[in-house]
């Protein structure tokens, strides 16, 4: 039998894009290419066909990457529920465990509001992406002075 590099990478670029995880990672990587391509094409050419190409995308990409994402906030709000039931030796600790639970639903909430109004689902007047970064940076800055607090025990 003769060896065949393409059907080993065809059978490696299946079993990778088989996964929810990498195909996301996959779309991100266009993504940032597209981003890459476009920022280089219109810095040396502003009306460049080619970058404004890419810069559509960058943007399609961005807005397709978000359509798996939809519903993750009832993800963070089942974990919380079950912090709700669970017995905590520090309330420092379960409080800033419901932080970063509640932080991430209010990400994903308005990160999903963003979403459908790209998609014209949904009319509002609401910045949604400001709206999430709220709720990221509560939830990134809580899991900071968690692990600061484990590390410092």
């Amino acid at each position: 039998r003769l060896y065949n590099p393409t059907s080993y990478t065809m059978d490696a670029y299946i079993k990778f894009t088989s996964d929810a995880a990498a195909r996301d990672k996959m779309a991100k990587a266009t993504q940032y290419f597209s981003r890459y391509m476009y920022w280089s094409l219109l810095t040396a050419d502003p009306k460049s066909e080619r970058g404004l190409m890419f810069k559509q995308i960058y943007s399609l990409v961005g807005t397709c990457r978000k359509l798996p994402r939809l519903g993750k906030t009832v993800n963070e709000l089942h974990k919380f529920s079950h912090m709700l039931t669970e017995v905590s030796n520090s309330p420092v600790d379960w409080g800033l465990n419901a932080a970063v639970r509640l932080g991430y639903a209010y990400y994903w909430l308005y990160d999903n509001i963003g979403f459908l109004q790209k998609a014209t689902v949904i009319k509002s007047e609401t910045k949604a992406s400001y709206e999430a970064a709220k709720g990221w940076i509560i939830a990134v800055v809580a899991t900071l002075v968690l692990k600061a607090r484990a590390f410092s025990k």
